[in-house]
């Protein structure tokens, strides 16, 4: 409980910051002794960074926050206590602490981040959610930081095999970003786990997304970038993994496309190219062994998703009933997950990801915030 509170004192303390704290408590040994030596004077420590602390240990900052999590069905694990991550506790600035919900973030399995645009393409959302799915089921959990776009695919993807996802804020558990999400974080927490290393009423800044993206780096054994621009943050996210030594892998795209730039980049850079599951096993396995999951079933490739997204097919063909009709029979007002529908239907979860996104991009289904879908 003592390192509890003097974790929170060093996040709480204003202008402190994660590399004061790491350095204090690799010379004292852990964050309640060099908080002792802070105070008594012995510290090598800035005069402002000490009154800072001083004034967090006056108002008693851990008590509010210990409240909010407990509120909020949270908890806060400290650096090197048995809740916190042993791949994040080996970067070379990690938090002083996590709030988290849910009981994902215990989980032995090894974890990759999927990561890319927020203004992502039908093809990119599609691929990153079945890529996430594939893995989840492979024994891998899934990282990312909740955006719109790729982020959220792959969270949804993730929850549609059953598989653990951890979410990551740039914000405090209460200030879900974007709140169109807070609904996915929930079904996130119930089975995985949201994480965020900022407190209770700290809002969604700018400022705070880098911080967030080492998060999701440090996690991770390695990072897939879907889709992203010259300068998104999931590049950030990328250029943190290898600075830790992870495998970066990313999703090729075509020259013209600006969605591709970033991946592209990182290919002739020395990424991984990934255009299957398949792909970021074979890789991770050769360091990390099996996984203990299920085989990709029907690995499919971009391409293969490409024929989804195009409703491929002879358009003046005969085909009969199809799985798409299926699934658009049964979007009704009440919106309907991709797992949901899948089990009415006694189909892949994959195949039903692909016929939502044919009815959407034709105009006969929309989707809501949480994954889910109605006819439109």
């Amino acid at each position: 409980m003592e390192e509890q509170r003097a974790a929170l004192v060093f996040l709480m303390a204003d202008g402190v910051g994660t590399a004061t704290a790491a350095r204090l408590r690799e010379r004292h040994g852990s964050l309640d002794l060099a908080l002792t030596e802070v105070r008594r004077g012995r510290a090598e420590i800035a005069a402002a960074k000490r009154r800072a602390l001083e004034i967090a240990v006056r108002d008693r900052v851990w008590d509010r926050q210990l409240e909010a999590a407990a509120g909020a069905g949270a908890r806060f694990v400290t650096f090197g206590s048995a809740g916190f991550p042993d791949p994040l506790a080996r970067i070379a600035r990690p938090p002083v602490g996590l709030f988290v919900q849910g009981s994902g973030l215990s989980t032995p399995r090894p974890a990759l981040a999927i990561v890319g645009s927020r203004a992502a393409t039908p093809r990119g959302r599609l691929f990153a959610r079945d890529l996430a799915a594939s893995l989840g089921a492979a024994g891998l959990s899934i990282v990312s930081g909740l955006a719109r776009g790729i982020d959220t695919a792959a969270h949804e993807g993730a929850l549609d095999a059953g598989a653990v996802t951890i979410a990551v804020l740039g914000s405090g558990l209460d200030h879900v970003y974007p709140r169109e999400n807070a609904g996915l974080a929930r079904r996130i927490a119930a089975s995985g786990a949201v994480v965020t290393e900022f407190p209770f009423g700290a809002s969604p800044l700018a400022e705070h997304f880098p911080m967030r993206n080492r998060i999701v780096a440090g996690c991770s054994a390695g990072v897939v970038v879907v889709e992203a621009g010259e300068r998104s943050g999931a590049l950030i996210t990328a250029s943190m993994a290898l600075e830790e030594g992870r495998e970066v892998f990313a999703v090729p795209g075509a020259p013209d496309d600006p969605g591709a730039r970033g991946p592209n980049g990182l290919l002739r850079s020395g990424a991984k190219l990934v255009e299957r599951a398949s792909d970021v096993l074979e890789e991770l396995e050769g360091a990390w062994g099996p996984f203990g999951g299920a085989a990709p079933a029907g690995d499919r490739s971009a391409s293969d998703l490409d024929a989804d997204v195009d409703a491929g097919g002879d358009e003046g063909a005969d085909r009969g009933p199809t799985a798409g009709d299926a699934v658009r029979e049964l979007l009704g007002r009440t919106p309907l997950s991709a797992g949901e529908i899948a089990s009415k239907l006694g189909l892949p979860v994959r195949e039903i990801l692909g016929r939502l996104v044919e009815l959407e991009l034709a105009g006969l289904a929309r989707a809501w915030p949480g994954g889910r879908y109605t006819r439109a």
